[in-house]
């Protein structure tokens, strides 16, 4: 097995860093985009962020406060920086991200308190 100890830093324009935990390395950086029809591509503002110990990279990204189109979405990248999956059906805003496996556990702030599980694959 492949086991990757990576740590992220989020960066004020909504952009994410990845460095090796080993030595500090630069590996890459992650800046998700979203574009609607009839409009322009634009950053998303990572929220919250997990690595799995294969190398997977799960977010929860959401549109600046400052649009009028509110998009909220759970974006998966490879450790070289592909993306994978991307999903904008996400209601409410995720609190919390785990990985267990093939799946991704999200927590969210609805008064219920849901938690989904997700499959990470397509």
């Amino acid at each position: 097995t492949l086991l990757f100890t990576f740590f992220a830093c989020f960066v004020q324009d909504g952009s994410c860093i990845i460095h090796t935990a080993r030595n500090g390395q630069y590996v890459r950086s992650l800046r998700p985009q979203t574009s609607h029809p009839n409009s322009a591509p634009s950053s998303l503002h990572i929220t919250i962020l997990t690595l799995s110990e294969f190398g997977d990279i799960v977010m929860f990204c959401r549109s600046n406060h400052s649009t009028r189109t509110k998009v909220k979405m759970l974006c998966k990248y490879s450790i070289n920086g592909r993306l994978l999956i991307q999903n904008d059906n996400i209601a409410c805003e995720v609190e919390d991200l785990v990985i267990s496996g093939e799946y991704v556990i999200t927590g969210d702030s609805s008064p219920e308190g849901r938690l989904v599980v997700r499959s990470l694959q397509r």
